[in-house]
């Protein structure tokens, strides 16, 4: 399983690759680009944002930490 991380997370991201998890990070980055490249590259976007969890593109492939 693949994973995408919103920049809120970095420390989450550090221990899970340290786990051996697929995780990529990229602090700064706009939610909706987020959720599009989670979408394009088959990963599960974990976030803090309830928002952004609650977008159309983003239910059912996103996870609130």
């Amino acid at each position: 399983m693949k994973f995408l991380v919103d920049g809120m997370l970095g420390r989450l991201a550090k221990w899970m690759r340290i786990l051996g998890c697929d995780v990529e990070c990229f602090p700064g980055m706009e939610d909706g680009e987020l959720v599009e490249l989670a979408l394009a590259e088959g990963r599960v976007l974990i976030t803090r944002d309830t928002l952004l969890v609650k977008r159309k593109k983003a239910r059912g492939n996103s996870f609130l930490w």
